[in-house]
């Protein structure tokens, strides 16, 4: 069942619903049932009471922010674990340098540990396999 349209209420729009609904109120927890009723968080909620008029008891505020901004920190440090996991573990194992995908089957393919060595001493050779700049070679230009 799709949610109802109060729930999609931008805060102007549920502003003015909100002033009915508080005519009307008659529950024990008007955080809760003002979150619950209009689909806010609990910061959302708080302010949009405050602008109405209603004082909120400064230490519930306070432990309602604290709690929100704890919230908040856990679930972006959970993001980054996961964007590193992503590419630091699917994109290197212990056969694999880079993996570039998986076949329908799940068999990884991709640059083995092997064939980047063996391109890093193409495009890097040591001094004594390459052909050193001569100081005494003439120079073409």
């Amino acid at each position: 069942m799709p949610d109802p349209k109060r729930k999609k209420y931008k805060r102007k729009d549920r502003l003015v619903a909100a002033k009915k609904w508080l005519k009307n109120y008659s529950g024990k927890s008007l955080i809760e049932d003002y979150t619950q009723w209009f689909g806010t968080n609990k910061v959302c909620t708080i302010q949009e009471l405050e602008i109405l008029g209603h004082e909120i008891n400064k230490d519930l505020k306070n432990q309602i922010f604290r709690d929100h901004e704890r919230k908040c920190k856990v679930a972006k440090s959970q993001v980054v674990e996961e964007y590193d996991e992503d590419i630091f573990d699917s994109s290197q194992d212990g056969d694999f340098y880079f993996i570039a995908g998986y076949t329908s089957g799940g068999a990884a393919y991709g640059i083995t540990w092997e064939q980047y060595e063996n391109e890093i001493k193409e495009d890097h050779p040591s001094e004594d396999e390459s052909d050193a700049f001569d100081l005494d070679d003439e120079i073409p230009f």
